[in-house]
């Protein structure tokens, strides 16, 4: 029993810490999401922006439908309210197949 009693605290302190390294990582490509803010409306879009260094231009899309552009933001405070704008290391808007 004296040997439960500091062997069973011991294990779980070991499986916390295993625990803490087979967790998965916060940086994942797939969880990025990018928005639009548009007249009412901040709207979910996918075009590929990096967030690069805050010196760099900011992201920029452009409409193959109706050629109008819009900056790309990482959040989306509300429905109706953007933030955070992406940066890019080029200032050429990313052309996408959507009509804003």
């Amino acid at each position: 029993m004296k040997n439960f009693k500091f062997i069973l605290p011991a294990m779980v302190f070991v499986m916390a810490i295993g625990m803490s390294f087979a967790s998965i990582s916060i940086k994942d490509d797939t969880l990025q999401t990018e928005y639009i803010q548009l007249t009412g409306e901040c709207r979910n879009i996918t075009a590929g922006c990096d967030s690069s260094s805050s010196q760099d231009p900011l992201c920029e899309v452009q409409s193959t439908v109706t050629e109008n552009t819009a900056f790309v933001f990482q959040i989306q405070d509300s429905e109706t309210v953007c933030s955070q704008p992406f940066r890019m290391t080029t200032s050429t808007p990313i052309p996408i197949d959507e009509d804003f």
